[in-house]
């Protein structure tokens, strides 16, 4: 609850206010990393390549099209739909329209979650302040992919349920089925909301059963029917794609390697020995702190929160790649929490300032976002890491090369995320590998680890038929230095991070 006094001035007398000048700050802050950093090649261009091939075809494919090693195995992309828009939004301004559009969809999941905060606190600038401090944490999972379109989703669903538990009366419980339609056809992250409705009704059930909710217990019995039969329809609106109930798979799929963790680090476990996992641990602690604090000082924690943080948590602790869905929902319990403990005079929203002033601070800041656009950032003298829309490490003039050698390799061998930038720049190149980790087997990822270190390349070449070798030197460099030294292998091309070899005969 606020704490402002009745007679006081409204902050929003005016436009802008101080208050909105809080508002567009935290929007931009939001947007502009995602604007600035480069697209890495590893999930965006299969992702595209797949949109093409569906909107070229006319349908989603059902067999593996782009590898030699698993060619015509059966395959089902269940973000069809994304991939689908992606393709959409590359035709229509190529990388930088993808880049605005990824900037976009942060800060409308991030921009709900404010919202959120607002709600739950009834302040602004300490909601903005905090939040914004939660943001590095899910820094490392905001890539242009299709698991970042479902952020806007998963945050709409906190906002809906927060707002069921704040305003009975001016719930949209009928808008979570409706969302479920696009986020099962769009990630296997939509398993989550059915949770959080789930995490939602329990906790509002125990509130009530300990005898401290704020609602009368004559209306709370409705309310929890209401949002259960609501939670029913969106659990059979999961089977609203292509593949109805078996959609389940696609969510289990990655879980049945047993090498994916050595492969891709977000699938491994958060430590403290990465950024990502020590900024999780961080806000971990920070908010069992204030939950601590609160519950010292006999204030109320609810029990649909500590539901909340409890499971997201746990499902973080497996895997990187969830961590994510901790920040953002546990960023908003850290905000409301913490605000709590704040002394009145650090909560208020203070005066609404002046306009003029206000219209110079907000003219900057959007100014500062233009700057920052994909059109405009080139022109920047910003560092070689972000100048450029694409990652360094996207390997396009080797991918030129390739593709205008007269022979080309037809076995070729590269690194997983070479193999996704593959599908898109060079559709007639099948590829070994790529970053579909449920299509490949466990022996052939290992393979595949063995030879990028060097380790039986000569066994494991020949045992794949591989003719030509497209190199990322940091990862592979163990495979480099056995083929420099093999006369059967000429180089013709390599720069400061791809070599591409062809094989030449015995």
């Amino acid at each position: 609850m606020s704490d402002r006094s009745a007679g006081s001035t409204s902050p929003d007398d005016f436009f802008p206010s101080l208050r909105h000048v809080w508002l567009v700050a935290a929007l931009v802050l939001m947007a502009i990393r995602p604007l600035i950093f480069p697209i890495p090649p590893h999930d965006f261009w299969w992702h595209l390549a797949t949109g093409r091939l569906i909107v070229d075809t006319g349908g989603i494919p059902v067999v593996d099209v782009f590898s030699f090693t698993r060619a015509g195995e059966p395959v089902y992309s269940q973000a069809w739909l994304a991939q689908i828009f992606m393709y959409g939004l590359f035709r229509l301004g190529g990388v930088h329209l993808i880049i605005l559009f990824q900037a976009a969809v942060i800060t409308l999941a991030y921009g709900l979650l404010l919202r959120v905060c607002v709600l739950r606190t009834g302040y602004l600038k300490l909601s903005v302040f905090l939040l914004i401090l939660t943001l590095p944490v899910s820094f490392s999972n905001w890539m242009v992919r299709p698991q970042t379109y479902t952020l806007p989703l998963f945050a709409a669903y906190l906002t809906i349920l927060t707002t069921w538990r704040l305003k009975p009366d001016h719930h949209r419980l009928w808008l979570l089925p409706l969302l479920m339609v696009v986020w099962v056809n769009t990630h296997g992250s939509f398993v989550l909301g059915p949770v959080l409705i789930a995490l939602a009704g329990a906790g509002s059930w125990l509130q009530g059963l300990i005898g401290r909710s704020d609602a009368p217990p004559r209306t709370e019995r409705p309310r929890l029917w209401r949002l259960a039969l609501w939670g029913l329809i969106t659990v059979a609106a999961c089977a609203a794609n292509p593949r109805g109930v078996q959609v389940v798979r696609a969510v289990l799929a990655p879980f049945a390697s047993p090498v994916v963790t050595d492969i891709v680090t977000e699938w491994a476990a958060p430590t403290l020995h990465t950024t990502t996992g020590a900024l999780f641990f961080a806000l971990s602690a920070l908010l069992a702190c204030a939950l601590a604090l609160n519950r010292f000082l006999r204030r109320r924690l609810e029990a649909a929160d500590l539901l909340m943080a409890a499971a997201f948590f746990a499902l973080a602790l497996t895997a990187r790649r969830y961590v994510v869905w901790f920040a953002m929902a546990g960023g908003v319990l850290f905000v409301v929490y913490t605000a709590a403990l704040m002394p009145a005079t650090v909560r208020t929203d203070g005066s609404p300032g002046k306009r003029g002033p206000n219209i110079v601070i907000v003219a900057a800041l959007l100014g500062l976002l233009a700057l920052a656009t994909p059109w405009m950032k080139p022109w920047l003298n910003l560092p070689p890491t972000v100048q450029p829309l694409l990652a360094p490490s996207t390997p396009v003039e080797a991918v030129e090369v390739l593709r205008a050698d007269p022979d080309p390799a037809r076995r070729l061998f590269h690194s997983e995320g070479y193999g996704s930038y593959l599908t898109w720049a060079a559709p007639g190149q099948p590829v070994f590998i790529d970053p579909r980790f449920d299509l490949y087997p466990a022996g052939q990822w290992r393979d595949y680890l063995d030879l990028s270190r060097g380790t039986s390349a000569d066994s494991l070449l020949g045992a794949y038929g591989i003719d030509g070798l497209l190199l990322e030197k940091e990862s592979q460099s163990g495979l480099l230095r056995v083929v420099r030294e093999d006369p059967q292998w000429e180089l013709r091309f390599e720069n400061a991070g791809s070599a591409y070899l062809r094989r030449t005969g015995d």
